[in-house]
């Protein structure tokens, strides 16, 4: 199977060169026969990348250790959705992943708009084989995935963690999906304009995919967001570690993705003919989304924190940023042992005037292999109680005998950050989808 995949890599170069040479020469020379091998060409390549990216996962679900990157990040005991995430947890996998949604998106493309401005599509169809033709080489010649072990190890070392969460697993996926698509919108749009000729169709196809790249990277930004905001211990400076959490979930960082946001909605706006043209729904969730966004994480600034060392069943008052006041009661620190990790764990009984007491729980995590060695850095889990109001963090500092350090903070209306954020996410796919010259619409 190593073999395959790797082979199968390397003829997806051979192809998206192919495709892209003939396309651009069908286009040079005004040739439709050239034209449509050179599209089926790079539709080859696609498939023969999927093949790869196939390959590879397969390694991971089926714990083929004799490959670096399953031995690097991959493990018997994980479970199979994180192991097929850990596919590009790391370099290789993701420039594999992206070539593969490159080569997804582009075939696409050329198959549902290669009877708009047929002139211009050998053009398009050029651009995205090179494209493809970068991604799959550096994939193939610069970080290959389907590198061999000399020695075989009998376990893997495992996926970091902190990356087997849902979000850091969707995050680079999403966020690949979003440029493979504003790729697309770029090589439809550019020999149209160009050319000066931009006729009803390609302007809807452009359009459509400036909507899909939106919808993407709009959203990968936000789940960065939400990864690094998780990952403090009471919200400080989340939104500025962002990039930390987009590096660690991947290699790409954010920085792609919230230039690409802001490019891509304001051209799809501009394809639907200015602001002032835009569907309702679409300007009231744009404005509604951006000011609770911005309030919201304005409002966030305000959080409070207190440090305190508890004894088992002790108690502290804790006024929040509102002046209200709260009772935090330790129920003790535990210390248990776990199939990969061990855990020390304490967890207070939070209760605010008559409202029904809840449990918020903070671990301490210690991560060994089996020669006892560390196997990952020790990490705290922050308990996080969340409301419409506010966020209540519960962080485990220190843990002796009979005592336990926590650190118990508040982070006003964090919730709403979301809530404006899906609402712009949602604004900006009605704002840039195409819509007809009635206002309708386009299917």
């Amino acid at each position: 199977m190593t073999d395959l995949g790797a082979l199968s890599l390397w003829v997806a170069v051979l192809m998206a060169a192919w495709g892209a040479a003939l396309s651009f020469a069908g286009g040079a020379l005004d040739r439709d026969d050239l034209a449509r091998s050179g599209a089926r060409g790079l539709a080859v390549s696609a498939g023969f990348t999927g093949l790869a990216a196939f390959t590879l996962w397969w390694a991971f679900v089926t714990d083929d250790f004799s490959l670096q990157p399953v031995a690097t990040f991959s493990g018997e005991a994980m479970s199979a959705p994180f192991k097929l995430s850990a596919a590009w947890a790391q370099r290789s996998g993701v420039t594999l992943l992206f070539a593969l949604a490159c080569g997804a998106c582009g075939a696409s493309a050329l198959r549902l708009h290669r009877e708009g401005n047929r002139e211009l599509m050998p053009w398009t169809a050029g651009m995205l084989g090179l494209l493809l033709l970068g991604a799959t080489v550096t994939s193939a010649a610069v970080w290959n995935p389907f590198v061999v072990l000399e020695v075989v190890p009998e376990e893997g070392r495992g996926l970091d963690p902190r990356l087997q969460l849902f979000a850091a697993a969707i995050r680079i996926p999403v966020l690949c999906a979003g440029v493979a698509s504003a790729a697309v919108a770029l090589a439809l749009g550019l020999p149209a304009a160009v050319r000066r000729q931009f006729p009803r169709a390609r302007r809807r196809a452009v359009g459509t995919w400036t909507s899909v790249a939106w919808c993407c990277l709009s959203g990968s930004v936000l789940v960065a967001l939400r990864l690094a905001y998780a990952g403090t211990d009471f919200g400080s400076a989340w939104i500025w570690t962002a990039r930390a959490a987009a590096n660690m979930s991947g290699g790409l960082g954010t920085d792609v993705a919230i230039v690409g946001s802001v490019v891509a909605l304001p051209a799809g706006v501009h394809l639907n003919g200015g602001w002032r043209r835009l569907r309702p729904a679409a300007r009231a969730a744009l404005m509604a989304g951006g000011v609770l966004f911005a309030c919201a994480l304005t409002a966030t600034t305000l959080r409070s924190a207190r440090t305190v060392e508890l004894p088992d069943g002790g108690s502290v008052r804790v006024a929040d940023p509102f002046r209200r006041d709260w009772t935090f009661t330790s129920q003790g620190a535990s210390r248990m042992e776990r199939p990969d990790h061990f855990v020390t764990a304490v967890a207070l009984r939070a209760a605010r005037g008559a409202a029904r007491a809840e449990f918020i729980t903070s671990e301490f995590r210690e991560y060994y292999a089996r020669d006892d060695r560390e196997r990952f850095p020790p990490h705290t889990i922050t308990g996080v109680r969340g409301s419409l109001l506010e966020d209540v963090h519960v962080t485990l500092l220190s843990a002796g005998e009979g005592r336990a350090g926590v650190r118990i903070a508040f982070v006003p209306l964090a919730m709403w950050v979301w809530v404006g954020g899906v609402a712009l996410v949602i604004g900006g796919a009605l704002a840039t989808w195409p819509v007809a010259a009635g206002g309708e619409d386009v299917t």
